[in-house]
């Protein structure tokens, strides 16, 4: 994640991640901040629903297989 404002490691939020294909964002109910650099940030997405992790999944592999 790369934001203006970078939380303290080991800080939790939630947030909304936009996939830029005119679906609906997705809702991720809570995630860990796990390290931080300059102005980005690693997320571990703690509590994130059965559907939206299907979403996600589906995203990823579609990146994956995007040449």
């Amino acid at each position: 994640m790369m934001t203006e404002r970078i939380p303290a490691i080991s800080t939790y939020v939630s947030l909304q991640v936009d996939l830029l294909n005119g679906a609906a964002p997705l809702d991720i109910e809570l995630a860990g901040v796990r390290w931080v650099s300059g102005t980005r940030c690693g997320l571990e997405f703690i509590r994130i629903s059965p559907e939206t992790l299907a979403r996600l999944r589906s995203f990823v592999a579609l990146l994956e297989n995007t040449p």
